[in-house]
């Protein structure tokens, strides 16, 4: 039955480890639902990255407390397109994709202020100061921001995955060095004014293109948490890293409306 979906997936929000949940409303009856529902989830990166491995514990929980009734088909790797592309599909009303993980400011060119506070450099002195925040009274009311801004998704829970750094093809010493070059960045204006703060070329690349990007040379460098370099090989084509941890890479996972319902 449609509600008790409903408290099972509030269930496993509840119960997941190191996941703040957001608070939302259960919607009003509707007509029945069939009993099984699938529900396909993107993921840019592979399964053995951190965020990865988020969906697969998400999946797992749903499918365990739901007995199999909702299960969760995680598209990993980036096969459903880039976070940008995710985004644009459902919020134009696409209904092949249920469920993304996202960086948690990414909807910030989709018109979510409170998000942008996520990406602001230097916003989170440690990761504990960050879940002080993911599981406060404010968390909620940054997840559901989207429903008051009017777009088709709700925030579901924040995770993160570690602080990012800067890495280059080149060797660099500090962060002076970066001037000049070329940064992949993803279409974020915090990021994008940062980036052209340090003198460097901000260049919007999608994260499947990045590793080819970057070995041949249509970007310099880029910034990424350690564990998303390591799960996605940058190491081989940009073996230079500066420890920056500018931002803290804060995630969320959104649902579709629809999907909800």
């Amino acid at each position: 039955m449609k509600r008790v979906m409903l408290v099972l997936l509030a269930l496993v929000l509840c119960s997941s480890m190191a996941f703040a949940a957001g608070s939302q409303e259960a919607p009003a009856a509707g007509p029945a639902v069939e009993k099984n529902v699938k529900l396909v989830y993107a993921e840019v990166n592979p399964l053995d990255s951190i965020v990865g491995k988020t969906g697969v514990y998400f999946k797992q929980q749903v499918e365990k407390l739901s007995g199999g009734t909702v299960t969760i088909d995680i598209q990993a790797s980036g096969v459903l397109g880039s976070e940008n592309d995710v985004l644009d599909s459902i919020l134009g009303g696409g209904t092949s994709i249920d469920m993304s993980r996202i960086s948690a400011f990414a909807l910030t060119s989709y018109g979510a202020n409170k998000s942008k506070l996520l990406s602001i450099p230097f916003t989170f002195e440690n990761r504990a100061h960050f879940w002080a925040f993911a599981n406060s009274d404010l968390a909620p009311e940054f997840l559901n921001e989207p429903q008051t801004i009017g777009l088709p998704i709700r925030g579901v829970f924040y995770g993160e995955e570690g602080f990012r750094h800067f890495f280059t093809v080149k060797k660099v010493a500090k962060m002076s060095d970066l001037k000049g070059m070329k940064l992949r960045v993803s279409n974020d204006p915090v990021m994008n004014g940062m980036v052209r703060g340090l003198g460097a070329s901000p260049t919007v690349v999608s994260f499947g293109e990045l590793y080819s990007a970057l070995q041949t040379g249509v970007v310099d460098g880029a910034e990424q948490p350690i564990a998303n370099y390591k799960a996605n090989a940058f190491q081989e084509v940009a073996p230079t890293m500066i420890l920056d941890g500018h931002t803290l890479g804060a995630i969320q996972v959104v649902i579709t409306d629809n999907a909800w319902n």
